[in-house]
């Protein structure tokens, strides 16, 4: 064999092996920036899961730390939210009671925001609880007949079982709406309970405007 052609031969191997070199590196490089793509997307993913879990804790607390404390008055006993005593920037009195209760479903807009008082019967349709009152007038459309009443909803527990009808209770609360699956998702109103009352005493049962 000529030293010519010899040369040529060292030559090719040389450059097969610095293609193969390069082939080498190029997939290695390759695999290292899609592993470093796929391991910053886990991370992401994972970032965002852990923020979901921290918001769903932060959320469950809050939940939790809503608290119903006990206090005995003169004329009942008061649940109320961090012990704390509520002022009412809206009464419903007996006048008007079944009428108040009509327009807090058809302009919620005017009670949005405002501590609303109420007093009246317990009364309840589990897992849904309410006051209210019998009524003549059946102003309130939303209200089976007989009957004037606003659903309330609890932010917490509290250590007593009530009897419908027989319980005479004064919540104040704030009202809220509501849409589910239990309304055919459509719109309901109710009170967020920031206090509730057991009185001692009945008002009057019946209503009539």
């Amino acid at each position: 064999m000529s030293k010519k052609k010899l040369l040529w031969i060292i030559i090719l191997i040389v450059f097969i092996i610095a293609v193969g070199v390069a082939i080498y590196f190029a997939n290695t490089k390759g695999n290292k920036q899609n592993s470093n793509v796929v391991d910053n997307t886990y991370n992401k993913n994972m970032n965002v899961v852990n923020e979901m879990n921290e918001n769903k804790d932060i959320e469950e607390a809050t939940t939790e730390a809503v608290v119903y404390q006990k206090k005995e008055l003169d004329d009942g006993i008061l649940y109320s939210i961090d012990g704390k005593e509520y002022k009412s920037d809206l009464v419903i009195g007996e006048n008007y009671y079944d009428t108040t209760i009509n327009d807090m479903y058809l302009n919620s807009e005017n009670y949005m925001n405002k501590n609303i008082e109420i007093e009246g019967m317990y009364l309840e349709n589990l897992p849904w609880t309410f006051v209210g009152r019998y009524s003549t007038s059946n102003v309130c459309v939303y209200c089976p007949e007989g009957y004037s009443y606003m659903e309330y909803q609890l932010k917490g527990n509290i250590d007593r079982e009530f009897t419908a009808k027989e319980d005479w209770i004064k919540v104040i609360g704030t009202l809220a709406k509501g849409n589910d699956e239990t309304s055919d998702f459509q719109d309901y109103y109710y009170l967020e309970v920031l206090s509730l009352e057991v009185m001692n005493e009945r008002g009057v049962d019946t209503v009539n405007n």
